[in-house]
């Protein structure tokens, strides 16, 4: 009944029936069921709450709400991702800031370390306009490693905007 189609299916349930993983056509087109693969790939997106932040200096970054957090691997009270399990993930972090200050210096961290090439510096040499700072790293951890956004020092910066000009989001 399903045609010239090969499906890789599971099931916990005989009753209720398999669940297609993958779908294999007769031309060779891979295709994952939206809901049910990617329901289970830990990945997440999520921004503060408020249009302006003033993170202090050596604070964690607060992303205190979740867009969406498939695997509920990213917490909204300690702002950070924890990995379910080893692989290669990529981390993404954009914010825009506003101020007069100099040297402000914002970081990805890993277990509460920071990352070689996941760091930026930015001064606002323009005076006080809007500017952005993004981050991205691909980082390979461990079961149980945590990554966080990390808030080295602001530097005078005036501060930080939260809501959807600015996200911390990562994916296995």
């Amino acid at each position: 009944s399903l045609g010239s189609e090969m499906h890789l299916s599971t099931t916990d349930d005989y009753g209720a029936g398999s669940k297609t993983g993958i779908k294999i056509s007769n031309l060779g087109n891979v295709t994952v069921p939206r809901g049910y693969i990617t329901s289970q790939v830990p990945a997440f997106s999520a921004n503060h709450s408020a249009n302006g932040y003033a993170p202090a200096s050596n604070t964690v970054f607060a992303h205190n709400v979740a867009r969406y957090n498939n695997g509920g691997h990213f917490s909204t009270s300690t702002y950070r991702f924890t990995a379910p399990v080893a692989g290669l993930y990529h981390f993404h972090f954009h914010t825009i800031y506003y101020g007069n200050g100099a040297n402000a210096h914002v970081s990805l961290r890993k277990n509460g370390s920071g990352i070689s090439g996941a760091n930026t510096h930015f001064s606002n040499n323009q005076g006080a306009v809007w500017q952005t700072v993004n981050i991205e790293s691909n980082l390979d951890l461990a079961q149980n490693d945590y990554v966080d956004v990390f808030s080295n020092s602001m530097g005078g910066m005036t501060y930080l905007h939260g809501t959807t000009w600015n996200e911390f989001s990562g994916y296995l």
